[in-house]
């Protein structure tokens, strides 16, 4: 079961609610609340032995703990499906960014009453692709970071991508520090966008980077 607790500004338990589909097994990945006190969590439902079969989730309370709706979906025909983070749209509703089959990863946009509006995809036929970080600007365009791993040699790329509040990719940008994985990544108001994560240069040498 996939549980979720609600508690005042003193630490007093408010609400606690569980959500679970039947003969599956659910888990939460991320959690995010917005100006009314609607809570959106984020996660991933296992159907069937062994997770043969998962999609992405994405469950919304009100303030008060009533469960609004419940969303799965999965990108294309890969399996394995999870939100790794959510954030909250300028206007309402939310995007979702999901790792999903081996390696490729989507970002979804959803509205208040759990509409779809748009989803993208990133799924390179020879490339390994992997997101970790996801923020919005005050226009709604998403920034995602993350890494990819061509397999031509041994290491990563850290990989950025700008998606604008329509859905469509504005640019990719790639930098080589090693083997490198991007983990966070930030926007100022006047869309500068700055990447965290880390590389091991040479042999075990770890180094940090921005």
């Amino acid at each position: 079961e996939m549980w979720t607790s609600k508690y005042d500004m003193d630490g007093n338990l408010q609400w606690s609610k569980s959500y679970r589909l039947q003969d599956s097994t659910t888990g939460p990945t991320d959690v995010i609340a917005d100006k009314n006190g609607d809570a959106y969590v984020g996660g991933y439902v296992e159907i069937g032995g062994g997770g043969s079969l998962s999609y992405s989730l994405v469950v919304k309370y009100d303030a008060g703990g009533t469960l609004l709706w419940s969303r799965q979906f999965k990108f294309a025909d890969h399996n394995g499906g999870k939100v790794v983070k959510m954030a909250l749209a300028p206007s309402d509703g939310l995007y979702a960014l999901c790792q999903y089959g081996n390696d490729d990863w989507g970002l979804i946009r959803l509205a208040a009453s759990g509409d779809s509006l748009w989803c993208v995809s990133f799924d390179t036929a020879t490339t390994s692709d992997w997101a970790f970080d996801l923020v919005l600007d005050g226009a709604g365009n998403a920034y995602v970071c993350g890494y990819f791993y061509a397999g031509l040699e041994p290491h990563n790329d850290i990989a950025t991508h700008k998606i604008g509040a329509d859905g469509h990719f504005v640019w990719t940008r790639q930098f080589n520090y090693g083997i490198d994985g991007a983990k966070g990544v930030a926007v100022d108001k006047l869309g500068r966008v700055y990447v965290a994560g880390q590389g091991i240069i040479s042999g075990s040498t770890r180094s940090r980077f921005i």
